[in-house]
Parts: structure tokens; C-alpha cells; sequence
């Protein structure tokens, strides 16, 4: 049998390419609160800078008073006041 890709298996399920592939989704809410999904590890974590490696991404977040308010296995809540969010 022919081995299918994640994208075809993704796309006859319904589940998001994104979260099939493991790509980090970041849903931003105002200035004040950001979701992470499909993360792999905390680089660095201060309250002006929390800095986020996913699979193929660094995910840098800037701002004041910032807090990780949970994380799990693939998902974070960071709450604080956001400047900027890079990726790259």
C-alpha cells in the first residue's frame, strides 16, 4: 500500500494542514494575551522577552510583565503586555 502524505490525511479527516504538519499556530488576543500551539521547548523566558522553538520556528515575544500562565505538551497561554511577535 502506498504510504499517504500528512497534508492528504489532514485534508480527508478534516483537521487543519497546520496542526497535521505540526506547524505552530499563535492566536494573539489584543495586546494582552497570546496561544501557542505545536511548541517544543521554552529558549528563554523573561518578562520582557519569552522566546519559543516549535518544529521548524523560533517564536520571539516581546513585551512588559509577561507570564506564561500554562503550558502543556503543545500548547501555552502567555499573558502580559505584548509589543511584537516574530518568527523566523
Amino acid at each position: 500500500m502506498k504510504k499517504k502524505n500528512k497534508s492528504y490525511i489532514a485534508n480527508h479527516l478534516g483537521i487543519s494542514n497546520n496542526v497535521a504538519r505540526e506547524y505552530p499556530v499563535i492566536k494573539a488576543y489584543g495586546n494582552k494575551h497570546v496561544f501557542i500551539e505545536n511548541y517544543k521547548n521554552i529558549i528563554e523566558y523573561t518578562d520582557e522577552l519569552i522566546k519559543v522553538q516549535s518544529k521548524e520556528y523560533r517564536i520571539e515575544i516581546t513585551g512588559s510583565d509577561l507570564n506564561i500562565i500554562f503550558y502543556l505538551e503543545k500548547d501555552m497561554r502567555i499573558d502580559g503586555l505584548i509589543r511584537s511577535i516574530l518568527i523566523g
